[in-house]
């Protein structure tokens, strides 16, 4: 597994694009809506206070 942030085809030689079977794209942070960066960042939060035995809970302010 790898990952890149340039393009593939310009910096990988063929012969190893060859090798890899299939190309994920996972879009960037801010290209995604607010609610999937917000379960994003909740998802790190319970996984964060499940190492540390700690309670941790993020909630949505919003400041207009």
């Amino acid at each position: 597994m790898c990952a890149a942030t340039e393009d593939i085809d310009e910096v990988l030689l063929t012969t190893f694009t060859r090798r890899i079977p299939m190309n994920i794209k996972i879009p960037a942070l801010k290209d995604r809506s607010f609610d999937e960066r917000f379960e994003l960042i909740c998802e790190f939060f319970t996984v964060e206070a499940a190492r540390i035995g700690k309670d941790m809970s993020v909630a949505k302010v919003f400041n207009y």
